[in-house]
């Protein structure tokens, strides 16, 4: 992956930890389920981003070499 994609992804681990540790200080049941929802469509939304990231690069490659 480039520098830029892995800076972008790395920040947005950082600030899901961050997130995490937030919620485990939280004595509401609610908001730990809340937060847990919060971390389950964070998970998804990295997924997605570097699963398109990964679909442009192979579609990159592709073009040029077929081209």
């Amino acid at each position: 992956m480039s520098r830029a994609t892995d800076h972008l992804l790395r920040q947005h681990l950082d600030s899901l930890g961050a997130h995490l540790r937030q919620c485990r200080t939280l004595s509401d049941s609610h908001l730990r389920m809340l937060c847990s929802l919060e971390a389950i469509d964070a998970a998804f939304g990295q997924r997605v981003f570097t699963a398109v990231v990964m679909g442009s690069v192979l579609m990159a490659i592709f073009l040029t070499l077929t081209i």
